[in-house]
C-alpha cells in the first residue's frame, strides 16, 4: 500500500506475534523498538487523567508518539502515526503515498500548514477492540477487501516463514 517500513514500539506481545514480527524484522520491513515504558513509570490505563492517574498519559501513548517523530526525522520523507487498532484506508487511491501527514486526533505543534484529509480520498477505520460498540453505531467498511488478491498471499507467506501456518494455509495449532 505503499508503506516502506513500519516501527512497532512494543510493549508486550506473545510469542506467536514476537514470531511473526520477527520475521518482518529480518525482512526489513519492521523495526522493532522494545518500550518497556511500565518498567520505569506508572503509565495510565485510561484517557482520563482524574480517572485512571499514572505517571504518564494513557500507556505513554503521547511519549511514543514523540520519540517517533524524532526517531523518523531524518530517515523518512514521511511519517504516519497510528494505533494497532487502526487502518490508514485510502478510498480515492490503491496506496497511502498521498497521505501528507495524520495522528492519532490532533497535532499539536507543526510546521507548515494543516489538511485535513477528506473521507472520500483516506480515512481511518477504527476497530477498538477493548471497547466494544452497540449494533447500531457499527459500520461495516469492505474496502479492505479490495486489497484481498495482493495482500492475503503476502501475509500466508510471512506467516508459513515465520512457522504460524502449515503448508496449506492452515493454522499450526489446528494441524
Amino acid at each position: 500500500m505503499g508503506v516502506d517500513r513500519v516501527v512497532i514500539y512494543n510493549t508486550s506481545c506473545g510469542p506467536d506475534l514476537d514470531r511473526l514480527l520477527q520475521s518482518y524484522s529480518r525482512e526489513g520491513f519492521v523495526e522493532m523498538v522494545p518500550w518497556p515504558i511500565d518498567q520505569h513509570l506508572n503509565p495510565s490505563r485510561g484517557w482520563l487523567f482524574s480517572e485512571s492517574g499514572g505517571d504518564v498519559h494513557y500507556f505513554g501513548q503521547l511519549t511514543t508518539l514523540n520519540e517517533c517523530i524524532y526517531r523518523s526525522m531524518d530517515r523518512s520523507r514521511y511519517v504516519l502515526l497510528n494505533d494497532i487498532d487502526e487502518i490508514i484506508m485510502p478510498y480515492q487511491h490503491n496506496n497511502l503515498m498521498m497521505v501528507q501527514q495524520t495522528s492519532i486526533h490532533e497535532v499539536l505543534k507543526m510546521y507548515g500548514e494543516k489538511f485535513k484529509v477528506p473521507p472520500d480520498i483516506c480515512r481511518i477505520i477504527h476497530s477498538p477492540i477493548s471497547m466494544p460498540r452497540p449494533p447500531e453505531q457499527v459500520h461495516l467498511d469492505t474496502r479492505l477487501w479490495d486489497f484481498t488478491y495482493e495482500l492475503l498471499p503476502r501475509v500466508t507467506t510471512v506467516l508459513r516463514r515465520a512457522g504460524l501456518l502449515g503448508s496449506q494455509g492452515q493454522d499450526k495449532d489446528v494441524m
